[in-house]
């Protein structure tokens, strides 16, 4: 019946082993795995973290299926690192259940430090799902407030000054998240390196979206070379984007380690589906977003939070010329070549590639044959006082 209510002290040397991982002191780490100081579900709680570290999801949550264990500290700690899964994968529903659950077991054992991490996390996961109204702030308000509640150290206060900022960011108080970040940022109050890179990068976020590009991107250009952790897709993401819309240069492709599916992964390839002239892909990408997170984006590229208005990718898009097509009307001749190029460029609100319009102007399949006809038919638009056709990043657009 003891091992039924086993608190956080029962269990040292996974306590030092979790240290371990906490300060990526792998060597040390493996040479724990290999012992016995640590039981069967100790060393997968740990393998699974290490796991999620290399970014292999589903190896990680495999992992953590496998076994059962009586002690209660340990399954709140397995339904910590699950959230922390859900969390890099996006799945920010999972994510803020296992949150809960984690929760319901410290509580049984009265473990303040649990509380306090798996409530901050719980907030960020409310932030995250962009859930909207009185009874969703008021979630997010509790999650936050308990968390503050078992806060016991400065350091522990930084997570949560990060939290609120975010908060307050999505909805759209911006310069009131920017001034709270910064009062701490100059307060020097004790943190990790992680965790200061991290707060580093909400602030260049929220900067972007201020329009307050060059300090951003100078920001930026120092988390690129320095982190190495859960959020680095974020930062590769944000950094990328924002080198592109300083230099006015094309967006990179994406890099290898990205998750595929992954929120950052399809925000990156929407507009490079964009970028190359793609519209019809940057639309399927965009529904996958929907579906992985449909408390935030919505239909036609858009956000719910008033606070994203002016997040990265929208910024980017806008920068590719993507239009509002409502105040747009043809101006030519129905059933015309020159009224459906203009129709597809309008319907499109972004620049398309050469071969894309061939095949709606003409309806076929791309044919280069047909490359000099396309040519005097943009030539014979352009000559329209009407309408301005540009060629820009090898895709044409319609702008105003």
């Amino acid at each position: 019946m003891l091992n039924l209510i086993m608190k956080r002290s029962d269990h040292e040397n996974y306590n030092k082993a979790v240290a371990l991982y906490l300060n990526r002191d792998m060597k040390a780490l493996k040479n724990i795995l290999k012992g016995k100081t640590l039981d069967s579900f100790e060393k997968k709680l740990i393998r699974a973290r290490l796991l999620n570290l290399e970014g292999r999801y589903d190896s990680a949550l495999e992992t953590l299926m496998k076994g059962t264990t009586s002690s209660k500290f340990l399954r709140a700690q397995k339904f910590n690192v699950l959230s922390t899964i859900y969390d890099r994968t996006s799945q920010y529903q999972n994510a803020a259940l296992s949150n809960h659950q984690a929760i319901e077991n410290y509580l049984q054992i009265n473990d303040e430090s649990g509380l306090y991490i798996s409530y901050l996390n719980l907030s960020i996961n409310y932030s995250r799902l962009s859930l909207k109204g009185l009874y969703e702030r008021q979630l997010y308000e509790y999650a936050w407030q308990r968390a503050f509640e078992y806060a016991k150290s400065s350091t522990q206060k930084v997570p949560l000054v990060r939290s609120k900022a975010s908060f307050l960011s999505l909805e759209g108080k911006l310069n009131q998240a920017l001034d709270l970040l910064l009062e701490y940022d100059n307060s020097n109050y004790p943190q990790t390196e992680q965790n200061y890179l991290v707060f580093k990068n909400l602030i260049a976020d929220i900067l972007f979206r201020l329009k307050r590009y060059d300090e951003s991107f100078e920001i930026y250009k120092t988390l690129y070379k320095k982190i190495k952790s859960t959020t680095r897709e974020r930062v590769y993401f944000e950094y990328h984007v924002t080198k592109a819309f300083v230099e006015k240069t094309k967006l990179s492709k994406i890099p290898e380690f990205f998750l595929k599916e992954s929120e950052y992964y399809l925000l990156w390839k929407t507009l490079l589906h964009f970028q190359d002239g793609e519209p019809s892909y940057a639309s399927q990408t965009w529904h996958k977003l929907q579906k992985l997170n449909p408390d935030k984006y919505l239909e036609h590229f858009e956000f719910k939070e008033i606070g994203d208005m002016n997040c990265h990718f929208k910024q980017f898009l806008s920068q590719m010329g993507f239009a509002n097509t409502d105040k747009f009307s043809n101006p030519f001749k129905n059933n015309t070549n020159a009224y459906r190029l203009y129709d597809a460029l309008v319907k499109a609100g972004v620049g398309l590639r050469k071969e894309v319009l061939i095949e709606k102007v003409w309806n076929i399949e791309y044919d280069p044959d047909f490359d000099s006809r396309f040519y005097k038919l943009i030539q014979r638009v352009k000559e329209s006082t009407e309408v301005n056709i540009i060629l820009k990043n090898s895709t044409y657009q319609i702008v105003s």
